[in-house]
């Protein structure tokens, strides 16, 4: 088990890496009755990958998900689930729940050097949305629904954040999954930092996002009810 957030950062860390998911080490793949995976620290060099507090060592590679509580690269020729992909592979992750109905998150993490200039981050999001944490703090995101694809697990959204605060910093990045109602999977690719200042975030943007949180809370009161009875 370990801990998410290192209680002291490191005094020089590197530059951030695989930004774009894009680095994946692909030979050391292995097959099990059809199914692909190799370990995290080939497939996602740069990242630690947690859900709840345990440390994930391996994901799927193409990965069609039969259950919760996996994680998937995938690629443009992918027959599995369709993630949309921008460069050779985005990451899908498909968060599960415990016994007693608890929602567990995925959270995903990387520590390094943000520079001088930076002002914002920018990502791509398919199905559900993510809360992104630097340093600990919250970082309050805009998400721009694309149009054409009403699919809400492989819809895309593209997402900016204001870091104008931490430019010049060795930074954690942390990103963990949220639910939203009628999605499984939250995927993630394309991660940018630019020099340009975030737009502020749309009514209609903030008011989505809360009305998906809503929803997982009347879902969790529903089981809970069933339970008792």
């Amino acid at each position: 088990m370990c801990c998410l957030i290192a209680g002291v950062l490191p005094a020089h860390a590197a530059a951030l890496q695989n930004l774009g998911f894009d680095s994946a080490i692909t030979n050391t793949i292995t097959v099990d009755q059809g199914v692909s995976y190799g370990p995290v620290s080939d497939l996602l060099p740069g990242w630690q990958l947690f859900q709840g507090s345990n440390q994930v060592s391996s994901i799927g590679y193409d990965l069609n998900p039969i259950g919760l509580g996996v994680a998937s690269i995938y690629d443009a020729s992918s027959q599995g689930f369709p993630a949309p992909v921008s460069g050779k592979y985005s990451l899908g992750l498909y968060p599960g729940y415990n016994l007693l109905f608890d929602y567990q998150p995925f959270s995903l993490v990387q520590t390094g050097d943000i520079g001088a200039n930076i002002q914002s981050v920018r990502f791509i999001n398919y199905g559900s949305p993510f809360e992104l944490r630097v340093n600990g703090t919250p970082i309050s995101l805009t998400y721009e629904y694309q149009p054409g694809n009403t699919d809400p697990d492989t819809r895309l959204a593209v997402v900016t954040g204001d870091l104008s605060a931490f430019a010049g910093q060795t930074v954690q990045l942390k990103f963990t999954t949220l639910d939203m109602a009628g999605s499984v999977v939250n995927g993630l690719d394309d991660l940018q930092f630019n020099a340009q200042v975030a737009p502020e975030p749309h009514a209609t943007v903030v008011l989505l996002l809360g009305m998906g949180l809503l929803a997982f809370e009347s879902r969790r009161r529903r089981i809970g009810e069933k339970l008792k009875h």
